[in-house]
C-alpha cells in the first residue's frame, strides 16, 4: 500500500521523526531571521506581523503592487519610458534627453539592486 515490504514500524516512525526534525529546524531559522529583523530595526515586542505580513500592509497604505513579478530590464525599460516622456515634455534637445536617460539608467539599476538587497525600501 504505498510502503515497501521492508519498512518496519521502526523505520517509518525513524523517517516521520527526521522529517519533523527538518521542519523544525526551518521554522526556527525562518524564526531567528525574523529575530534579527526585528533587533536590527527596533520593532518592540508588541509588533506581532512577520517580514511578509508587514511588506504587505506597506504595499497596501502606499497603494503600490508589489513587485515579485518585475524583473529588472522590464522595470528599467517601464521607468525610462517615463522620463523620456518627461524629458520630451521639458523640450530638451537630443543630447539632452540622452545624457538624461543614461543618468537615469544608472540610478534605476542601483536603485533596482538596492531594493533587492533590501537596504531600499520600495522601487
Amino acid at each position: 500500500m504505498g510502503q515497501r515490504e521492508w519498512d518496519t514500524d521502526a523505520e517509518r516512525d525513524r523517517k516521520r521523526a527526521y522529517r519533523e526534525q527538518k521542519k523544525q529546524a526551518a521554522e526556527a531559522e525562518q524564526a531567528e531571521a525574523e529575530q534579527r529583523t526585528r533587533d536590527r530595526y527596533g520593532y518592540s515586542a508588541s509588533e506581532t506581523r512577520t517580514q511578509a505580513q508587514r511588506n504587505a500592509a506597506a504595499a497596501r497604505m502606499l497603494g503600490v503592487k508589489l513587485t515579485d513579478d518585475l524583473d529588472e530590464e522590464v522595470y528599467v525599460r517601464r521607468e525610462l519610458r517615463e522620463t523620456e516622456a518627461y524629458s520630451r515634455s521639458l523640450r530638451e534637445d537630443d543630447e539632452q534627453r540622452a545624457q538624461r536617460l543614461k543618468r537615469s539608467e544608472a540610478y534605476l539599476r542601483w536603485r533596482w539592486a538596492g531594493y533587492h538587497e533590501g537596504t531600499i525600501a520600495s522601487l
